[in-house]
């Protein structure tokens, strides 16, 4: 493969760097990158277990590591799995700047050897969230959005979450700073289900009935004063695994 996952990962090395750098002193602020790429379905468990055995015997300390399957998505976005590391500047800039060792280096050897394609990357910042994070919410909803006002949206999110805060949902939303294609993305924002039943329901499903009017009400004001944006894409991931 010419554009290999191993290419991609070292090119990050420089970018996150340069994040670093301009978000200092937003020492609150976690920060992911993001790995999308395509397995033939044949591969799926092959790539999952080589995940899954060096991610335990070589977890990056302060960092976590997903692996997602891209489940509904658009003709345009079609990778089939994401692998995702969030953490604080530090614990993530540590791994990147501790280098490779030999044993990762084999293991994107043999990664590398059962993806079809490597699709795209990004990095960027978590910036806030709402409901309990306990785990256990592997169908999670990702809008992409092209966003004008970035302190209305932010402003109108926490507003909104803060008040409307369904049990068993996870809502996380948060910046794209590189990593960015011709559409124009800004921020993202994903909702975490605990079952497929609640994904296909959406957040509004989880409202009890007698509150929904309300609920109605508070979504159309946090809508208005969020300004200008449109949603660029609007995916279901699953959550393969978590280190």
């Amino acid at each position: 493969m010419g554009n290999n996952l191993n290419h991609m990962i070292m090119k990050r090395f420089l970018l996150l760097s340069l994040l670093c750098v301009a978000m200092a002193g937003q020492a609150q602020t976690a920060y992911f990158t993001a790995y999308n790429f395509t397995v033939e379905s044949k591969d799926v468990g092959s790539v999952y277990n080589m995940v899954d055995t060096y991610y335990k015997a070589n977890k990056p300390d302060g960092v976590s590591v997903w692996l997602y399957e891209n489940h509904f998505n658009e003709p345009g976005d079609n990778h089939t799995h994401t692998l995702v590391f969030t953490g604080s500047q530090e614990a993530l800039g540590g791994m990147y700047d501790a280098g490779q060792s030999t044993d990762f280096q084999l293991f994107l050897t043999r990664i590398n050897a059962q993806i079809s394609k490597s699709n795209s990357s990004l990095s960027g910042a978590i910036l806030d969230a709402y409901g309990d994070d306990d785990g256990a919410y592997p169908f999670r909803q990702l809008f992409v959005l092209d966003v004008e006002d970035a302190n209305a949206m932010t402003a109108s999110f926490a507003k909104f979450n803060a008040a409307n805060n369904p049990a068993n949902r996870l809502v996380t939303m948060g910046s794209i700073n590189m990593g960015l294609s011709s559409k124009g993305e800004t921020h993202w924002v994903l909702v975490g289900f605990k079952d497929m039943k609640s994904a296909l329901g959406g957040t509004r499903g989880l409202v009890p009935e007698g509150q929904r009017a309300a609920f109605d009400r508070a979504w159309q004001a946090h809508m208005s004063a969020m300004g200008e944006f449109r949603i660029v894409r609007n995916s279901l991931m699953i959550v393969m695994g978590t280190w």
